[in-house]
């Protein structure tokens, strides 16, 4: 007969040592040398959240062993309900347990969380059937005070603004705002006030139409555009659309970096933009997901663009000068982001983040068709990754390049993303020590690295001041054909390499936001040294200030 047996391993971090680590037990059973139950909490005293886990797993048919309880506690230190302390408890049973279900992970789409509109619909009886166990007095009397408090503080018009910000769309009978278009500000069009509308599923569930209009009070232009669209039922998220859009855009950009960005995650890059061209646009597209985490994206475009400042192309074969250009061009777009994960809350969808790695491919190709001037291909990436050192930090790798073949205009080209010494904050995979349109190419190689020692090597005591060290080392290789078909721009070519590093310092000053979290504000210093250094130290020197949230 086998005996079992059970090792208990107690764990907590060792004393003075730099990191935010757990304190907590392992229970390892010996059949298999499973785990069969842990717990862990957080130790740092000046964190505004307390946290609790426990998780408990049991053996299934003699073979399989799986969790069974997964129990949370939060506790806000600072937030508090009636004198008491907010605290979240959250608890979870697994029943019913099929080692065997014929299910494959293609079976389910990006969404892990969901929360239906009818949820809060339902009967009492409906929660009593579906609880493993019993609610208590104090959960049922907690439960009956937030129903009323909500209603006093108007909770559901709370969680209504959150929603909005989410999703970015603010609901309006069968269509939604686009907060995306209400309100922009840059150099060129200096304030952007715009209104956007799309239809919702209370309109229709698979068709989706919308447009917009927006007035730059700087540039004196208008702007719009419209599309529509048909979102196909199942798993694959077939979705085709047609639109046109009369609007304005940076010259040089890489369109493999531009990825998702939310209404309050827009890069600070944006606001400094002060070269813009016109583009009268018409699209149709078909986009999907074949597989997980990865979106596949074609379509096919024709574009009339227009350089909005002083520009000329020179053609050498037609021996003709071109500030105005027709192209038509097909487009494939793949991303992949490792982990990501999706929430739906009646209707809307919302992301919830993603992984490492992060991976993001544009290739686009130039038609003779449709009045398209230009034929070209133009092959663009963007990989980020980040790597985990048991001691010694955390290491994100950003690697992009780039390359368009054929005789193109200026805005089909790259600019090198650099800021301007105008602009203090720090602004991630951009270099800090380049001006915003320094250098031009038609194939380049960019590689941002950076390193955060966090509080590995020096850990305050204080709830205010809590440094965090970050290095960071960027570099650019550019080369460009032909230079000198593009007249009346100044530009330089990184065909001999640029190179930057510089130093972070992160939370030098940590203040309560909201008694939830830590606003922590840091500062960081940049050099520009190698082939296209400056003439003076102080002018290779540039200085920046970062902002970020901890809990």
């Amino acid at each position: 007969m086998q005996s079992d047996s059970i090792y208990i391993i107690a764990f907590s971090p060792l004393p003075n040592k730099n990191f935010e680590g757990l304190e907590g037990r392992l229970a390892i059973h010996t059949r298999g040398y499973a785990l069969q139950y842990i717990s862990a909490q957080s130790l740092d005293p000046h964190a505004l959240m307390h946290f609790r886990i426990e998780q408990k797993f049991e053996l299934f048919e003699d073979k399989q062993w799986f969790p069974v309880q997964m129990h949370a506690d939060l506790h806000f230190k600072q937030v508090s309900i009636a004198r008491q302390a907010m605290q979240g408890v959250f608890r979870s049973y697994v029943q019913q347990v099929n080692l065997e279900p014929m299910l494959k992970a293609a079976d389910f789409d990006e969404v892990t969380q969901e929360i239906t509109t009818e949820a809060a619909r339902k009967p009492e009886a409906f929660w009593q059937a579906r609880r493993p166990v019993s609610l208590s007095s104090i959960e049922q009397n907690t439960y009956q005070y937030l129903d009323s408090a909500g209603r006093a503080v108007k909770i559901d018009k709370v969680l209504k603004v959150a929603q909005v910000f989410a999703t970015q769309r603010w609901p309006w009978g069968k269509v939604d705002i686009d907060l995306h278009q209400l309100l922009r500000i840059n150099r060129f069009e200096g304030l952007r006030l715009g209104l956007g509308l799309l239809t919702n599923a209370d309109f229709h569930e698979n068709w989706q139409l919308g447009g917009y209009v927006a007035y730059g009070f700087k540039d004196g232009r208008i702007k719009y555009g419209a599309q529509a669209a048909y979102q196909m039922p199942g798993r694959y998220g077939l979705k085709a659309g047609l639109g046109f859009s009369d609007d304005v855009q940076e010259p040089g950009n890489v369109q493999a970096g531009q990825d998702r960005q939310t209404l309050l995650a827009r890069p600070i890059r944006y606001f400094l933009t002060e070269r813009m061209d016109r583009l009268r646009k018409g699209m149709a597209w078909v986009e999907g997901r074949p597989w997980r985490f990865t979106q596949v994206q074609v379509g096919l475009s024709t574009t009339r663009l227009d350089p909005l400042y002083d520009y000329t192309f020179f053609d050498e074969e037609a021996d003709r000068q071109r500030q105005s250009f027709h192209l038509t061009e097909f487009s494939a777009r793949l991303r992949f982001a490792f982990g990501e994960q999706y929430g739906r809350i009646g209707q809307y969808k919302i992301w919830l983040g993603a992984k490492s790695p992060y991976f993001l491919f544009h290739y686009a190709r130039g038609l003779n068709w449709l009045g398209g001037e230009y034929a070209y291909q133009k092959w663009e990436s963007l990989l980020t990754y980040t790597f985990q050192w048991r001691k010694i930090g955390q290491t994100q790798a950003t690697l992009s390049g780039g390359w368009v073949s054929g005789k193109v205009p200026y805005p089909l080209l790259y600019h090198s993303p650099g800021l301007t010494r105008e602009m203090p904050a720090h602004e991630p995979n951009h270099f800090q020590t380049m001006e915003l349109y320094e250098f031009l190419s038609n194939r380049f190689v960019n590689v941002f690295l950076l390193h955060r020692f966090g509080e590995l090597l020096f850990k305050s005591k204080s709830r205010i001041f809590r440094p965090a060290l970050t290095l960071a080392h960027s570099m650019a290789w550019g080369d460009i054909s032909r230079p000198f078909r593009h007249q009346q721009i100044d530009f330089k070519i990184p065909r001999r390499g640029y190179y930057e590093s510089g130093l972070l310092l992160e939370d030098l000053l940590r203040f309560k936001y909201l008694d939830t979290a830590y606003l922590g504000l840091g500062a960081g210093v940049f050099f520009r040294y190698g082939p296209y250094h400056l003439d003076t130290f102080a002018k290779n020197t540039f200085y920046r200030l970062t902002s970020r949230f901890t809990f």
